[in-house]
Parts: structure tokens; C-alpha cells; sequence
């Protein structure tokens, strides 16, 4: 993630004068980030008052990583984006009221279709949410965030957004999708029905078009997850169903 929003170039430089400046030295973190924001500055990656310190401590320094949610006003064209610990299991009792991370925005629509730009169009500076109002992206395109899954957080979608992707994946040309964030979608929907935060509909019919796709990435992904519905389900009355699901959906090609 790091490399991505500082670019391959910065982050190559900065690690070599860190390692240079700190040969047979003692070091630790702050002396990397120094180093490491010194370049950044220098070649204009970074703005002057932002530190790669004040990104990574976010990261570094607390448990867990973000849940990422993107919620459209169809009629305006802005988005909001919102953040808060995922919290995976019901039981968990860390608190998630403090925990806010420094995350590199990236995403695209359906129109871009800009998978390889991995650079942060916005940040989320440690604050719960963001607008983006000048998107440009039509109430009847849909749009992906976290290009290439360069960002450590999971997305979840408003559920209007969720059935324009479904639509492109299982009716449109799903390869329109890089397969990263093909993969990625799989795995978000299905972490996110495990937690409680997405319907478990939305993630088998992102799964759904699987019978079309070739590439080892997000079959993968999915046979993960449906190898844990196979576990929760297989001592329930709903796992014939589930059997008879698989077989016609994922095993006829």
C-alpha cells in the first residue's frame, strides 16, 4: 500500500537512503518514515505539511484495519465515504469508537473502466467520513474503490451501487473488470456477509458469475469462501439446497 501511494521510484529511493544513512546504526521505525517522507516531499508525492509518519502510525500502531462505506445521492452526483473498524466477529469487544486510519482513496466507474491508476485521487485523513462532489459518475454507471486492492480496507457498497456491479459481472462483459478487483469484490462481499454488515444474497449473486471466469485469482477467492458456507451449512436442513446451488450454478461448466 505504501509503495503504491508513494510510487514505486519514492519509495525504492527512500528505502536506499534510509538503509545508507542507517548501515551498522541502530534505527526504528521513525528514522524509515523520516526517510522515507524526506523524498516523498522532495519529489512532490507528498504534500509539505503530511508525513508518512502520520500516515503509518494509523497502521501500525492500532489493531484491526477499516471498513471503507461508499453510499451515492443518485440525484447530485456526490459520494460519501465513511470509515470504521471491521469488526469480523459479533463478540469482539475491542472498541472501534477511536480507531480512524489515514487511507489513500482510489477508485473508478464504469465509464473510466482506469483500473491501473493506483495513485490516491483523495485521502481520508484519520477522519470518519469524506464527499467527493465532483465525480463526474452518472446515477446509471457504478463505480469501485480501492483500484487493484492497493488499499488494506474492505468496501461495502449502497445496495443500488452492489446491483450494478452484480449487472456487470453476470450480464455485461465482467472482464471490463480488472481481475483483482474481481477477486477482490468476492472477497469483500463475502467477509462482509460474515460480519453482518451485507446480506448474504449480494455475495452469491456476485458469485454467481463465476461459471464464465477463467482466471485463478477469484476462483480462488471464492472456493475460501464457500468452503466456510460449507462448514456452517453442512449440519443444517438448508444444505441440500446449498449442494444443489453449487452444483448448478459453479460445476456445469
Amino acid at each position: 500500500m505504501m509503495q503504491h501511494f508513494l510510487t514505486t521510484t519514492v519509495f525504492k529511493k527512500g528505502l536506499s537512503n534510509y538503509l545508507n544513512q542507517k548501515a551498522y546504526k541502530n534505527a526504528d521505525q521513525d528514522d524509515l518514515w523520516n526517510a522515507l517522507t524526506k523524498q516523498a516531499q522532495m519529489d512532490k508525492v507528498l504534500e509539505p505539511n503530511v508525513t508518512v509518519k502520520d500516515i503509518m502510525n494509523t497502521w501500525t500502531l492500532q489493531a484491526g484495519y477499516p471498513l471503507v462505506t461508499v453510499t451515492r445521492n443518485y440525484n447530485n452526483s456526490i459520494i460519501n465515504v465513511t470509515q470504521e473498524r471491521l469488526l469480523l466477529e459479533s463478540n469482539d469487544t475491542i472498541s472501534d469508537l477511536k480507531s480512524l486510519w489515514w487511507i489513500p482513496i482510489t477508485y473508478t466507474s464504469k465509464k473510466q473502466l482506469n483500473f491501473n491508476n493506483t495513485r490516491p485521487i483523495k485521502w481520508m485523513k484519520a477522519e470518519r467520513s469524506i464527499s467527493f462532489n465532483d465525480t463526474n459518475v452518472s446515477p446509471s454507471e457504478w463505480v469501485i474503490f480501492n483500484v487493484q486492492e492497493t488499499g488494506y480496507y474492505r468496501v461495502n457498497y449502497d445496495m443500488a451501487n452492489w446491483k450494478m456491479i452484480i449487472k456487470q459481472l453476470n450480464e455485461q462483459n465482467f472482464k471490463d473488470i480488472a481481475t483483482i478487483n474481481r477477486a477482490q469484490l468476492i472477497d469483500d462481499s463475502s467477509n462482509l456477509a460474515k460480519a453482518g454488515k451485507l446480506n448474504y444474497t449480494v455475495a452469491f449473486d456476485i458469485m454467481s458469475y463465476l461459471v464464465h471466469e477463467v482466471e485463478f485469482l477469484p476462483w480462488s477467492v471464492a472456493l475460501e469462501a464457500l468452503e466456510f458456507f460449507n462448514k456452517i451449512l453442512i449440519k443444517t436442513q438448508s444444505y441440500d439446497k446449498f449442494r444443489v446451488c453449487m452444483r448448478s450454478e459453479y460445476l456445469s461448466n
